[in-house]
């Protein structure tokens, strides 16, 4: 999340909706002029019913269902545990 100091400093992100690729790159979900639909995808370890993974040589992210998801059902993902290090006093 180097690439995103800058911005932070700017005050164009916060730097707390990313992603980080397997190929250095940040996909800032934060902006939605210059983001997806990945944006709206929540946490919560106790209901997470998809995965982020990152694809091997490529600058993406891949979300994978985890359970069944339903149409008009919340997807959630858990954040992991560094998510909430800065984050909860």
């Amino acid at each position: 999340d180097n690439d995103l100091v800058p911005l932070i400093e700017a005050g164009v992100t916060t730097g707390d909706y990313f992603f980080g690729t397997a190929v250095g790159f940040t996909i800032d979900g934060e902006d939605p002029a210059n983001s997806s639909w990945m944006r709206y995808i929540n946490h919560n370890r106790r209901l997470a019913n998809a995965e982020a993974e990152e694809v091997e040589n490529l600058p993406a992210i891949i979300l994978r269902a985890s359970k069944t998801i339903t149409a008009g059902s919340e997807i959630f993902i858990d954040y992991g545990l560094e998510y909430w290090d800065d984050r909860v006093p």
